[in-house]
């Protein structure tokens, strides 16, 4: 795994799945607005904030590689 994903993987792991913005909200805990604002790069999201999704994330199976996503 890698230490901090980026908003392209949050897009990436959200369509593997198939998973809505409010779905990841339902996971990680996090304001389905910000998650939006961090996938379209208009936030620059703490470190806090992507760690807790890419715990979400992880919980669903997604492995975060370099550049990419595996599910």
């Amino acid at each position: 795994t890698i230490t901090m994903i980026t908003p392209m993987q949050i897009r990436m792991a959200r369509a593997g799945l198939n998973i809505s913005i409010q779905k990841l909200q339902n996971l990680s805990g996090i304001n389905a607005t910000t998650i939006s604002y961090i996938e379209n790069e208009k936030r620059s999201p703490l470190y806090r904030t992507m760690s807790e999704i890419q715990d979400a994330l992880e919980k669903q199976g997604v492995v975060f590689i370099e550049n990419g996503v595996q599910i």
